[in-house]
């Protein structure tokens, strides 16, 4: 969205095309939502540290395995 304040955020085309290649049955952190003529995507951040939080997990394991080698 065209805003002249400075904003931090993830770009929801992104996620989407990473959550449609690594976990498609997930549904609920991108919606649309209308503004003007057109239909925009958006985040729910709340939805998305739980998937930030399982990779962090997964990440930790890894790891771990990697020191012991």
């Amino acid at each position: 969205i065209n805003t002249t304040e400075h904003r931090l955020g993830l770009i929801a085309q992104n996620i989407q095309q990473a959550i449609n290649t690594h976990m498609p049955d997930i549904t609920n952190i991108i919606s649309e939502r209308p503004v003007g003529d057109e239909n925009l995507l958006q985040l729910d951040y709340s939805r998305l540290v739980c998937v930030l939080w399982a990779k962090v997990k997964q990440l930790e394991q890894r790891l771990s395995v990697l020191k012991n080698i």
